[in-house]
């Protein structure tokens, strides 16, 4: 196995942490225990766990599908530096989108 595989194989099983953090966070409901920037001040905690799980649950999607991506390219793309590097500013892109999007809602909340 290749260092990329393992790399793999490690962001998969962090992406089953995440799916199990926002599990729990949503069964105990215990925010300073599962969220790490806990506002104190929050207006609907109800909805502000709601979000947190949703989004611990789409950052396991993500990470399940980059590690995949990662694995089917070693074993069978073998995409070259140019489309990996275009793929990656178009990831970024998207990070940066979403980090914008992420902090509108959570204002909602406070």
């Amino acid at each position: 196995m290749s260092s990329l595989t393992i790399t793999a194989i490690s962001i998969i099983l962090t992406s089953i942490w995440h799916f199990n953090r926002g599990d729990k966070l949503r069964k105990t409901k215990d925010i300073k225990k599962y969220i790490w920037p806990y506002h104190r001040n929050i207006k609907d905690i109800d909805g502000y766990i709601n979000f947190y799980s949703k989004m611990y649950f789409s950052e396991g999607v993500f990470l399940i599908t980059l590690g995949i991506f990662i694995i089917l390219n070693e074993c069978y793309f073998d995409l070259s530096i140019r489309i990996l590097t275009i793929l990656f500013f178009i990831f970024f892109i998207l990070i940066l989108i979403g980090s914008t999007i992420i902090e509108k809602k959570i204002k909602k909340f406070l």
